[in-house]
């Protein structure tokens, strides 16, 4: 349906809330009300939204919303109900649809089941408005734990906003809370305090005084958008403004708006969006949103990819490589998350491992291939969860560290197996299938995407049969471990895997000033190295859980020839368990174990070591029984794997 029709539509849906009628409500409680997506339910997957009007009076006094939300639904299969999800700590105060009929419902835990008079079929389509109000949940650590956040600058002026990635939308308007139905596109209208400023997502269309001391801001998203996404945050803001000429050729407006107290650190930091944007075009295709704008809004909290109203909460300073993080991953959502979009949470690392892969391609952009190579050593994977399981997967179910650091190594490892030329590629096409589609602007580029949808561009643009890599890396949590030996001068290499699963990724092996390319084929290969010093991946392209020495090595006495994390024994263990490493020179070294939160638990060793093979027994009689990871980490390396401890 386009703009204009729509227009006309939401004019008589204003028309009918000016009666409210009210219902009796009964609430249920709900142990999932505050996380998102999983198997959809047939009676929402009966309809489609096209289009969202939300309309939102804030009270800041009681901290508290009265709103409206009008949608238009296509019927994609028969239904008597349509069932809408919204926090119950909201009251409905009246349901209509078009021309004027009242509507009914009831509570089903966080499910609103809202009566139609008739049984709608395929082609049908549905204009429902609601009426509600009440008091938010408020985020107790946002973004992530989310919520409103009702704060205030420095000064004590109001500072609010919304971040719901993981709770969904539904914690601050009705929705279909599922990430794979985006509206078409959404108006949005909040009326607050006339001191402050509201800036949401897409382009402003107009501000009204309402001459009682507030207005509203009338803010229209013309493209795709996630629930999640939609946004607003409220401030004194103060606004910075400026063009970018994108690679399409097209003028994008460009804005960040930070609170007073922060004007003039602002002012410098203004230029560093246009340099975000020059990065991201250069690797990912013409910036999405050309139609509406990049903004950037400075929050109370670290940062939320809310599309075209980016919060950023970071302290105007780059880092070591040049760039700031949160600007970058946050900016890099625009493409991997609010253009290409997971259809289910099952493959949310299509949007963070994406996002965070692009921290590290900036540091190259900025500086080097070393640069590059040192951001990704940063990264570590516990390997608690597939990545990307083939099954519905609720935001809580999912969502962990992996999805950030793993799936970025899995990028990182998929450049050294495919070459720059086809993987830079695949990046490209995965952004924009065409290049008809970098073309476009009217939000018809933005999909739904799956993992096997990676997969499959992956396989057509390299040629070539991958099953093995993504089988290994996406469907299951363990990681490959690289055995090697040494006879008279052969060098021998084999990988072994969970549950014995095919691995053929080739290894880089560093002989003297030459590096060369073992072929994997079946698993195992060798290279002749003689006498001369060497190092298996020695760039540390390949996502492992570590190099080990093979037991009946005839040289085990003699000094290692490569660092090595070796499994602990035993494993599983009750109290106490041996940790071997070796080092093939004097290192300075840190070996911790942390629990599944990252946190650290202990730390064995952080001292300068000599080289040689290495043995500590940790005795963990005070360690509660579960699965932690113990880490080797030199100045260069970092080596990690999994123990467990039954009690």
């Amino acid at each position: 349906m386009n703009s204009r029709n729509i227009s006309g539509v939401i004019a008589a849906i204003r028309r009918l809330t000016t009666g409210v009628l009210v219902f009796n409500i009964c609430i249920f409680a709900q142990v999932d009300v505050y996380d998102s997506g999983g198997p959809l339910m047939a009676e929402q997957a009966a309809y489609d939204i096209i289009y969202y009007d939300l309309d939102i009076t804030f009270d800041p006094a009681d901290q508290s919303i009265s709103g409206s939300l009008a949608l238009i639904a296509s019927i994609i299969s028969p239904t008597g109900h349509l069932v809408l999800d919204l926090d119950p700590l909201f009251s409905i105060d009246s349901i209509q649809s078009l021309p004027d009929t009242p509507l009914t419902h009831t509570w089903q835990g966080s499910k609103l089941w809202i009566s139609l008079p008739d049984t709608l079929i395929p082609g049908d389509s549905l204009t429902v408005s609601i009426a509600y109000h009440g008091q938010p949940h408020v985020a107790a650590n946002p973004p992530w734990g989310g919520g409103f956040n009702w704060s205030v600058t420095p000064s004590g002026q109001p500072w609010y906003g919304v971040s719901c990635e993981g709770e969904g939308a539904d914690i601050w308007w009705p929705c279909k809370d599922h990430p794979s139905d985006e509206p078409d596109s959404v108006a949005l209208h909040f009326t607050v305090p006339e001191s402050l400023l509201c800036i949401s997502n897409g382009r402003l269309r107009e501000v009204v005084n309402n001459n009682n001391g507030t207005r509203t801001f009338h803010w229209f998203v013309s493209t795709p958008i996630n629930n999640y996404n939609v946004t607003f945050n409220i401030a004194p803001f103060m606004e910075l403004s400026g063009t970018y000429t994108s690679i399409s050729g097209e003028i994008v407006p460009v804005y960040f708006w930070s609170i007073p107290e922060d004007y003039a650190a602002a002012q410098a930091w203004f230029p560093q969006l246009n340099a975000t944007l020059e990065f991201m075009e250069t690797y990912f295709g013409p910036y999405p949103f050309q139609a509406d704008k990049y903004g950037v809004v400075q929050t109370a909290y670290l940062g939320m990819e809310h599309q075209t109203a980016i919060s950023w909460g970071a302290d105007f300073q780059l880092n070591g490589y040049g760039f700031d993080y949160i600007l970058t991953h946050e900016t890099a959502h625009e493409w991997w998350g609010n253009m290409v979009t997971a259809a289910d949470w099952k493959d949310i690392w299509i949007h963070e491992s994406f996002a965070t892969y692009a921290e590290a391609l900036c540091a190259e952009y900025l500086n080097d291939r070393d640069s590059y190579h040192s951001y990704t050593n940063r990264w570590t994977a516990y390997n608690w969860l597939p990545l990307a399981p083939d099954y519905s997967q609720t935001f809580d179910q999912i969502y962990n560290h992996d999805i950030y650091h793993k799936g970025a190594l899995v990028l990182h490892n998929l450049r050294y197996l495919l070459g720059d030329t086809d993987f830079f590629t695949l990046l490209r096409c995965m952004a924009y299938l065409t290049p008809a589609s970098e073309e476009i602007a009217s939000g018809t580029h933005c999909r739904l995407v799956d993992s096997q949808d990676f997969i499959d561009l992956t396989e057509n643009i390299s040629t070539t049969e991958l099953d093995w890599f993504f089988d290994l890396y996406l469907r299951q949590p363990g990681l490959p471990t690289l055995i090697y030996s040494l006879n008279n001068g052969e060098l021998g290499l084999r990988w072994e895997t969970p549950n014995n699963q095919p691995f053929y990724m080739p290894v880089e092996v560093a002989v003297g000033p030459d590096a060369l390319l073992v072929d994997m084929n079946n698993g195992a290969g060798s290279v002749f190295v003689g006498t001369q010093a060497f190092e298996i991946d020695p760039l540390d392209w390949i996502l492992k859980s570590g190099v080990v020495v093979h037991t009946d090595d005839t040289q085990n006495d003699a000094l290692p020839l490569t660092i090595a994390l070796h499994p602990n024994f035993p494993n599983p263990f009750n109290a106490g368990t041996t940790i071997k490493y070796d080092l093939p020179e004097q290192s300075q070294v840190r070996l911790t174990v942390y629990d599944l939160m990252g946190r650290t638990v202990a730390t064995l060793i952080s001292e300068m070591q000599p080289a040689g093979r290495h043995t500590i027994l940790w005795d963990a009689s005070g360690i509660s029984s579960g699965t932690y990871f113990y880490q080797l980490q030199t100045v260069d390396r970092r080596l990690t794997s999994k123990l467990l401890i039954i009690k």
